[in-house]
């Protein structure tokens, strides 16, 4: 019955009307539009001088861009146009609001642009960069370097954040270009600046602007994931005095899940980096640290371990309260699943965590997989994940047994994806790398030889080759033939890579130093190239 309807609201948010759908009206955002992650469009007060049903609402995008200062030619505005529209969505929100107006304004930085603009889009739609391409953003990128040199500043505060906007866009067109050893040169020298601002100010970070600093933080992360301390001294993650994230009381949208989530994941980092070259360094384990720095560091494992507890639950009552609302295919909600979960591997286990625990956690591995293949590839159901693996190998081999995998999927994303925020290749890396059933390990290596992800410093090709090799190393060693399907403990941990250390060379090379007890003889190299 009409008389039954609740009454029509006229007074809604932009948002929510182009939506068609019924707004709670709260100021200054809309909780509606907050607990879904969208931009509130806000109110307007409506015109009494004109009456009937017509209303026009104009939409304002996020973050509009400015024109160039310096005229362009035509190749020079497409390339830029390209790092407008394609690659400044992929820095997020914050720093490519910040830092799209500084390329528009500063030659430095527009020249840079103009060069990453120029290997994106050939990255986006030839899959990698040509000659030409690379000719053409080498001419740009020198233009930059020598008007970094030789320009006269104002002051040292204006040329730091220049030389630091600069180094983000030249480790964009590094890494781009599959040059990852200069992209993590360029990387480590905005550290390096960062690090020599927070000292001259006191230890305060205050002096560079926040969606910077977050992204220099993320890219450290990356460093340490990769190469471990060895492109970061030993003495700088100790004297790093990240604040405490605090995890809001209140979570209203995805993007402060997100943002409350990276520092406490680059102090996590960090943690594990310290522990790691303390433990090469003597031989040992943590828990001998040194008197005075022990207690220190076991109380920053206990803060952290306590951070990512609260964030996790905060997290899961953000799903629970807006689960109507949250689209199950949203990529960004589901990469934070991933993390959640992986995250929670590491808050079960010791820290450092003892290689043997990793079994425990193959439902949770799966987990991650399957949420992985979601953005990956929609349309796979991932069926044989749910099949149960023999429990024993054959004697002798003589029995014909079933592939390792099936059939894998040959679908793979139209185009590939670059971004400088968190994704999946950590984790789809993390499944391959220590899990050892072969059904997951190897469904992982297949998603990432095909998700066509480029995510900083981590290539989604790149890191399947590795976790592929990585793989092959544990089944020589422990006797098991090619496609037999196995479970975690057919390898021993006589049998496991105790360590695997990429480390990026000169151009398109890298090498892989690794041990296996059972193999003896000390640390084995393997030369990886793409």
């Amino acid at each position: 019955m009409a008389e039954g309807r609740p009454a029509k609201s006229r007074n809604g948010c932009g948002t929510c009307k182009v939506r068609k759908v019924k707004c709670d009206e709260q100021k200054p955002d809309c909780h509606r539009c907050k607990s879904t992650g969208r931009r509130c469009e806000g109110y307007r007060v409506a015109d009494q001088s004109r009456e009937g049903p017509l209303r026009i609402i104009q939409h304002v995008p996020i973050c509009r861009a400015p024109q160039p200062a310096v005229q362009l030619t035509r190749v020079e505005q497409q390339s830029f146009d390209f790092f407008q529209r394609c690659t400044i969505p992929s820095f997020g929100v914050d720093l490519g609001c910040y830092l799209l107006p500084a390329a528009s304004s500063d030659p430095i930085l527009q020249s840079v642009a103009i060069a990453v603009g120029s290997v994106h889009r050939a990255f986006t739609f030839r899959a990698n960069v040509g000659t030409d391409e690379s000719h053409f953003a080498l001419r740009y990128y020198n233009k930059a370097i020598r008007e970094l040199v030789t320009r006269s500043w104002q002051s040292s505060a204006q040329a730091n954040i220049a030389v630091l906007m600069a180094c983000v866009l030249f480790f964009c067109c590094e890494s781009l270009q599959g040059h990852y050893k200069t992209a993590l040169q360029h990387a480590s020298s905005g550290l390096r600046i960062l690090q020599q601002q927070e000292a001259f100010s006191g230890g305060s970070s205050k002096c560079s602007p926040a969606p910077v600093l977050r992204l220099f933080h993320s890219l450290q992360n990356q460093i340490l994931e990769i190469e471990g301390a060895v492109s970061i001294s030993y003495e700088s993650l100790l004297a790093v005095s990240d604040s405490p994230a605090s995890t809001p009381s209140k979570v209203l949208d995805i993007d402060q899940i997100q943002r409350s989530f990276e520092p406490l994941y680059s102090r996590f980092i960090r943690l594990d980096a310290i522990a790691e070259e303390w433990e090469a360094a003597s031989g040992e384990t943590v828990t001998t640290f040194d008197v005075e720095l022990a207690p220190k560091l076991h109380t920053e494992v206990i803060e952290i371990r306590s951070d990512l507890t609260a964030w996790i639950c905060k997290f899961d009552e953000w799903i629970a309260t807006n689960e109507d609302e949250v689209s199950q295919n949203d990529h960004r909600t589901i990469i934070l699943k991933i993390w959640k979960l992986l995250i929670g591997v590491y808050l079960q286990m010791e820290w450092p965590p003892a290689e043997m625990l990793w079994d425990n956690f193959t439902d949770v591995f799966t987990n991650i997989v399957t949420l992985a293949s979601i953005i990956v590839d929609p349309t796979d159901p991932s069926h044989y994940l749910k099949r149960t693996p023999p429990t024993s190998l054959s004697e002798g081999n003589k029995t014909k047994l079933p592939t390792l995998l099936p059939k894998p999927s040959t679908t793979t994303p139209k185009h590939p994806t670059f971004s400088l925020t968190i994704g999946i290749i950590t984790p789809l890396y993390v499944c391959a790398t220590r899990s050892r059933n072969s059904h997951i390990r190897y469904r992982a290596i297949d998603l990432l030889s095909r998700c066509r992800r480029r995510e900083g410093l981590w290539d989604s090709d790149l890191a399947s080759r590795v976790a592929k090799q990585f793989t092959l190393i544990e089944e020589r060693a422990a006797g098991i033939p090619p496609g037999v399907p196995y479970q975690p403990g057919h390898i021993g941990r006589s049998t496991r890579v105790k360590s695997l250390s990429p480390r990026f060379d000169e151009g398109r090379q890298g090498t892989l130093r690794y041990t296996v007890e059972v193999m003896g003889e000390g640390e084995r190299e393997e030369v990886v190239t793409w």
